[in-house]
């Protein structure tokens, strides 16, 4: 038997997506090992089909049975170190943080500017301290071209079009006032002939409703998709306007022009490392901060105008990123 490798994976969206870009580095370092995947039920669509995964776990419903030689953890969690222990994983290795330590046969230690590096180079940390070389790859998610036309068949996209996602599962201070959305909506198609598409979780309905009942000739689609069937959707898009959220980095992988509007967290931290860009943000002095809900005044998003996002949308799509 081979030796098998097990990887957990972030457990939000853009993170995972992030990770995306260093499983062929693992693949071709420990080839030809197995490469499995432990992921939480919200990520999972991120990886289907890539050609670097041998095989999933899904956190909280499949159990660890087989023996595993090496896990990685790219998550900073106790109780993620602590499942590899009871599984009896035979190494452990992850960042020393949430007093795990003693769960690791190997602990990395933190590089000294881990909170503010970028979060690709941050992963990446953990496989240098296990001997790999090489550079990491663009984002990798794989659609089929069944999944693609699908999508195009069922909500009867209309070119051209741009992809709005409003949300930001992190909490309601990565969102850019809702309303703006929807006059930004009503710019662009009036100017570019963009058809508008609200995407969005179950959990977001309420954004789409609010943009749809201010600018009713959007198409809706909040709540009313798969993560795949966004991405499927995404991919087809003429643009992409977003938070900092899965939805940029989703964008990025799937060579999508994107806006994506900052306010509480440091750009360095999470801005793609390449890809059609444009990031829009007002500096603050309360920015950066960790807060899910802003118990201020929300300066930082509510500092930035439809104007200035509508500016770096005529900048990206002359080809100028910014």
């Amino acid at each position: 038997m081979g030796e098998k490798i097990i990887l957990r994976t972030p457990n939000w969206v853009g993170d995972a997506v992030i990770s995306t870009s260093l499983l062929p580095l693992i693949k071709k370092h420990f080839s030809p090992a197995s490469l499995y995947l432990q992921v939480h039920p919200r990520v999972k669509d991120v990886f289907l089909n890539n050609p670097y995964v041998d095989g999933f776990l899904i956190l909280g419903k499949d159990r660890i049975r087989e023996r595993f030689d090496l896990g990685i953890l790219f998550t900073n969690s106790f109780s993620s170190a602590l499942i590899f222990f009871l599984s009896g994983v035979k190494k452990r290795v992850g960042y020393a943080t949430d007093g795990r330590r003693i769960l690791l046969t190997h602990p990395v230690p933190l590089p000294p500017n881990w909170k503010t590096m970028p979060q690709v180079d941050y992963y990446l940390g953990i496989l240098r301290f296990l001997g790999m070389e090489g550079k990491k790859a663009g984002y990798q998610l794989y659609l089929t071209s069944e999944e693609i036309q699908k999508s195009r068949e069922i909500f009867k996209l209309k070119k051209p079009f741009v992809a709005f996602f409003p949300g930001a599962a992190y909490g309601s201070a990565k969102r850019w006032p809702v309303e703006r959305f929807a006059e930004l909506a009503y710019r662009l198609q009036k100017r570019f002939g963009f058809q508008p598409y609200i995407l969005g979780s179950r959990r977001e309905c309420f954004l789409g409703e609010i943009i749809e009942n201010i600018y009713p000739s959007v198409i809706n689609l909040v709540g009313k998709t798969s993560l795949r069937e966004a991405m499927a959707i995404t991919a087809q898009a003429n643009l992409a306007v977003t938070n900092d959220s899965g939805a940029f980095h989703i964008a990025i992988a799937l060579d999508v022009p994107v806006v994506a509007i900052f306010g509480p967290t440091p750009v360095e931290k999470t801005r793609p490392f390449y890809g059609k860009i444009s990031v829009v943000k007002k500096e603050v002095k309360c920015s950066p901060c960790k807060y899910r809900v802003c118990p201020f005044l929300h300066q930082c998003m509510m500092e930035v105008m439809v104007d200035d996002v509508e500016r770096a949308i005529e900048k990206l799509l002359e080809g100028k990123n910014a």
